[in-house]
């Protein structure tokens, strides 16, 4: 597909993915190669700024959340067509409970509770949709200092209670129920090397492990048997999103 940065792909059937992209959603027919344009953001009546959508992710009734990268966090209805936005309220301090900590967000997941997990430029946020309520985690405090180690690029969940992030610095491990950071074990040395490299993507399997793609190359992690292991590619892997 040329000419989209494509952020995101989801699959939503056999022979259909939805594509965020830097154009907004795009629906793809794997069967007939068919392109669709579903929305630009900026078309919309929320005055949005950007049409960047850089994750995509579903919940229980088949809607999206959607990503921005200046807009926070859209929720979408294929059916209606219809938009609610949560975003970060610049001017209002007083209602953190129902903002998110930055309107820039580069990662989302969902839960095993279906609670919104939102990575953004400063800060891990958790998203109650039953109450309507934010809950925000490691928050950079200094203005100055726009990308840091509270900036998270990625989000995983391997086993309930527990997410993976990548970050600008470092892999972390957080604790979902206080959003508590806790220690990414390693065998030795050179494990803990390459577990603190740069970084490029995280995915979760079904088994608990995670597939690390960084600078250091393609690699399987097994937390629970604290094991690193080589996927046997190039060296340096191009930056892709598993």
């Amino acid at each position: 597909i040329v000419g989209l940065n494509i952020w995101q792909i989801l699959p939503i059937s056999d022979t259909s993915l939805y594509l965020a992209t830097n154009d907004g959603l795009y629906q793809f027919n794997t069967a007939d190669e068919q392109l669709q344009h579903i929305m630009r953001l900026t078309d919309s009546r929320y005055y949005l700024t950007d049409n960047n959508i850089r994750d995509v992710v579903p919940d229980k009734n088949g809607n999206l959340w959607m990503g921005t990268a200046y807009d926070g966090a859209l929720y979408w209805s294929p059916k209606s067509t219809r938009f609610v936005s949560v975003l970060k309220n610049r001017f209002d301090e007083g209602t953190a409970e129902t903002s998110l900590s930055s309107s820039t967000i580069f990662s989302m997941a969902m839960d095993d509770r279906q609670k919104l997990w939102v990575g953004t430029s400063n800060g891990l946020n958790e998203y109650d949709s039953d109450t309507d309520e934010i809950r925000s985690f490691m928050i950079n405090q200094d203005d100055k200092s726009p990308i840091s180690e509270t900036t998270i690029y990625d989000i995983a969940q391997t086993t309930p209670g527990e997410l993976w992030l990548m970050t600008y610095d470092a892999l972390k491990r957080v604790d979902t129920s206080d959003g508590k950071v806790k220690p990414v074990l390693s065998a030795d040395d050179q494990a803990q090397e390459l577990l603190d490299s740069l970084l490029f993507s995280i995915h979760a399997t079904g088994d608990g492990r995670l597939w690390l793609n960084g600078e250091a190359g393609l690699f399987n992690y097994d937390p629970e048997r604290v094991r690193l292991k080589s996927a046997n590619c190039c060296r340096v892997c191009n930056p892709v999103h598993l």
